[in-house]
This record gives structure tokens, sequence and C-alpha cells, in this order.
């Protein structure tokens, strides 16, 4: 489930005779095996012992099904007889976990601290700590979770047996104006301008920086455009004297402040949040 989106049991919350039975019942049974004694895919380097889940997580990840590709164009009979996918001839696209989303932002504008280990950290402090998701404390009273995490899903601590994943306006608010946001588009702007001052350069750098990939010759054109638009606007309406969210200062020239916008349009891609 943690690997595919779905489980290969599909009632997580109930395995007794409740529950419904596994979609690969000689798959489960393998893997049980192989965790209690692992024998495949080992070699000199690779060397897992008994109930080691990492060794299980490896041959996932490196399997032939954990790297097929999600597009369906070359496969139209297999979407005809199976179009949920049950069977996992194809990559099921789905967005990133909660925590995932908040520690890429971080991670990709440069201020993620990955630090090893540390002290608990309370949720308000989301907004100044640069720690990953992972040591903020979630308890189930009030305020007892990050809001930018709620947004996005954030298990339950008193019932998750599986994560939801909803739609809503708010998620595409929170990957806009959110301080988290704010801060991380000001300063991978900074980063990205140092290195590439000029126009074209910087979208490109833009899009291989978030998107993992160069922009397509009409996105090049209509990002170039709206750097043009927005220049123009701030430069005829003028821009605010003082930053209007924390920590990371807004550029007070019109031409990087077009460019902050830029990469906070980027950072609300849906190719920025979902595992293709």
């Amino acid at each position: 489930m943690r690997h595919f989106g779905r489980p290969l049991v599909e009632s997580v919350f109930d395995f007794g005779r409740g529950g419904k039975q596994p979609s690969h019942p000689f798959l489960l049974d393998w893997l049980a095996v192989e965790l209690m004694e692992p024998s495949f895919g080992l070699s000199q380097n690779h060397k897992a012992s008994p109930w080691q889940m990492k060794h299980i997580h490896r041959l996932i990840v490196t399997s032939n099904t954990y790297r097929t590709s999600s597009r369906t164009g070359a496969a139209p009979e297999n979407a005809r007889r199976d179009p949920d996918n049950s069977i996992y001839w194809k990559r099921t696209s789905r967005r990133l976990d909660a925590e995932i989303i908040r520690d890429s932002m971080l991670s990709v504008s440069g201020q993620l601290d990955a630090t090893f280990g540390g002290q608990e950290l309370d949720p308000t402090q989301e907004a100044t700590s640069k720690r990953r998701s992972l040591y903020f404390a979630v308890y189930p009273e009030g305020g007892g979770m990050m809001r930018f995490l709620t947004l996005f899903d954030a298990p339950d601590p008193c019932d998750c047996y599986r994560r939801s994943e909803s739609l809503v306006p708010q998620q595409a608010l929170g990957m806009s104006n959110s301080v988290l946001a704010v801060n991380a588009g000001r300063s991978l702007t900074k980063k990205l301008v140092e290195a590439n001052p000029k126009g074209p350069e910087f979208i490109v750098a833009a899009f291989e920086t978030i998107l993992s990939r160069p922009p397509t010759s009409e996105e090049s054109a209509a990002c170039a455009s709206f750097l043009s638009r927005q220049r123009t606007l701030f430069e005829e309406t003028g821009l605010p004297a003082k930053p209007t969210a924390p920590l990371a200062p807004a550029s007070t020239d019109a031409r990087l402040r077009a460019r902050e916008g830029l990469v906070r349009v980027l950072l609300n891609h849906h190719e920025f949040v979902t595992i293709p």
C-alpha cells in the first residue's frame, strides 16, 4: 500500500473472517516467506537479516511492476480488461503524502534541515522550523497537527488504517499563498536568479529544479509572457514596501517579484505533488 497507493488486502481495517480476500494471495505468501527467510536478490553487497523490512522495500521498488509507466497508450487492451488496474499492469499516478509535499517544498528551495534525530517539535512551529515533518508532534486534541498537512489529508492519529485522498480548492490556495509556499518561492527564486540571471535560462532552470524536466516550447513562451506582463503590472502599480509574509523578505524589484510569482505557479503544478 505504501508504494502502490493501494493494499493487497483491501480491508486493511479487518484481516479476520469479515475482511476481503487478498488480490494477490500467492504474492502475499511469497513476501511473507521472504521476510522471514530472505533469499531473493541477495548478493555480497546486499545482505538481509530475517524480519528486515528494508529488504522487502528494496525488492518492491526495484521490481519491474513498480517501475512500469503510468501511460496507457501502448496497452489499450489492458485498459479495457482491467480499467481499475487491479493486477498492476501499469503504474497508478497518485499524490504525494502530506508530509512529503511539505518536505519537498523545503528541499527544492534549499531550506530543509535534514539533521537526523532531535527533540520533538510542536505543530505551532511549522512556519519557523525547517525540520522534516517527521519530527513534529501529532496528537488528537485541537491544534495537534500542522495546518498545512491537514489540507492534504494527513492521517488521523486516532484512526488511520489507510490514508484518504481528497481534492479541494484549499489545497491550491495552500500551495500558493501559505507562509510555507511564499517563503519557499522567494528563497528558490533568489537561488535560481543568482545562477541564471537571464529570462530564458531562469525559466529552464525553474522547470528542471521544480518539475525535474525542461519546459516545452509552448510552456517557455507562456512563462516568458507571464513574466513580461507581471513585471509591467508591478512597475505600473508599485510594490509594497514591506514583505507580507515572515522569514523570507519579498523582492522590491519588479522583475524579481514577477519571477517569484512564476516559481510559486510551478510549485502549484500538479507534477510537483504527483508520483507519475
